[in-house]
């Protein structure tokens, strides 16, 4: 690959990414998840000292995980400032009523949800799984995820400090080691997010991606943010005493920014490798593709054997996310469905569903006129003109395919 072409290509994938980033609004979302996880970092950590104090085996990973975030998911300034106060709230928790206790609870579940909504704009998840079902999935991890990553973080420090002690490394070798272990662990945590949260398939390799570019990030803003603070005490000649507030919600604001960017690139490495493979926009593209879909999967059906999304995706020349989008529409209108191995099938037979169907669903449908509109003229001309071209429009697509 040329200097040129590279150039080109890496121009391409920040314009994507760029686009994705604004018409996500992620900067939005980046600001209210800074209010929803400002009020629901007490919650939180009452979780978790519940849990680690519940069982005295634990005390370690406690110590290990509190040691991983002060030292490399907090700001230097503000970091023991804030796990101070933080523990003081959550030892009150124990003397709130129960309407504290729910307004509480409220602000996890407001959080988790924007979180989810977000992922899904970013990924294009056209049909979310049920609300239920999200938040037992993200309860699970908030219980269990302090657990596992407290005891990987302790587990891996013995195992390395262990090691390192019997093959008596240099100091210059175990500081490196013990300099990556939290970038390591940064990057396996957004990894196994941006890979497991969204309500479609991902391919490891682009969550994975999408994690190591974070966790980069996600260091560097760490070490700037920190020598700004130092270097530049604006804040703190301010605010005074209650400087810590501001800059926790500037890192949180921050912080959650680069989450965001790191699953904009796993939700854009798709569409950036197919390239000219994609056919571009043009008036009608989903009927179009809806077509190219039945069509392929009437073949399949011939042929006993289903359809992968990535299959459709390349037939049809779309990006995987959008055929997502447009084989959850399918499904709703049970055209097609999915068997026992998550290949897509047809539901109905071909010569069952008619053109005019497909134009129904996907562009113009009498049935989405809103019920006061129906007596304009300009409606009643256009269910006229509908009604004439259903007519022409009345073939099944057997019939079209032949």
């Amino acid at each position: 690959m040329s200097i040129r072409s590279a150039f080109d290509s890496s121009r391409q994938f920040l314009h994507l990414l760029i686009d994705r980033f604004v018409a996500v609004r992620c900067e939005q979302v980046a600001a209210s998840l800074t209010v929803t996880t400002l009020l629901a970092l007490v919650p939180l950590i009452t979780v978790s000292l519940v849990l680690f104090s519940g069982h005295p085996v634990f005390d370690a990973l406690g110590s290990a995980l509190r040691g991983f975030l002060l030292d490399n998911l907090l700001p230097q300034k503000a970091g023991d400032v804030i796990a101070k106060y933080s523990l003081q709230f959550s030892q009150n928790a124990g003397q709130l009523t129960s309407l504290g206790t729910l307004i509480l609870a409220a602000t996890v579940v407001i959080t988790l949800l924007t979180i989810d909504r977000a992922f899904n704009a970013i990924f294009h998840v056209a049909r979310p799984p049920r609300t239920l079902r999200r938040l037992l999935v993200y309860w699970s991890v908030i219980t269990l995820g302090p657990l596992l990553l407290g005891g990987s973080i302790a587990a891996t420090s013995y195992i390395a400090s262990a090691s390192l002690g019997l093959i008596n490394e240099p100091v210059l070798v175990r500081s490196l080691l013990f300099r990556a272990l939290p970038f390591i662990f940064v990057t396996v945590l957004l990894t196994f997010l941006y890979f497991a949260v969204p309500n479609r398939t991902i391919r490891l390799r682009d969550a994975l991606t999408g994690g190591v570019v974070a966790a980069v990030l996600f260091a560097l803003l760490q070490k700037l943010f920190g020598l700004y603070i130092a270097r530049f005490p604006t804040y703190t000649l301010i605010y005074g005493a209650f400087a810590s507030l501001p800059i926790f919600l500037v890192w949180l604001y921050l912080s959650w920014n680069l989450v965001l960017v790191g699953a904009l690139i796993t939700a854009v490495l798709p569409e950036f490798r197919w390239g000219s493979r994609v056919a571009p926009p043009f008036p009608g593209r989903n009927i179009f593709g809806a077509l190219l879909v039945l069509r392929e999967l009437g073949q399949a059906q011939r042929d006993g054997r289903g359809r992968s999304s990535h299959h459709l995706a390349v037939t049809s020349r779309q990006a995987e996310a959008d055929c997502e989008q447009l084989l959850e529409h399918l499904r709703e209108a049970a055209w097609i469905a999915r068997d026992d191995e998550g290949a897509w099938m047809l539901a109905r037979r071909l010569d069952g569903i008619a053109l005019r169907d497909v134009f129904a669903r996907f562009s113009f449908s009498p049935r989405c006129i809103p019920a006061d509109a129906i007596d304009d003229v300009l409606t009643q001309r256009l269910l006229g003109l509908h009604e004439q071209a259903a007519e022409r429009l009345s073939l099944s697509l057997a019939e079209l395919f032949d």
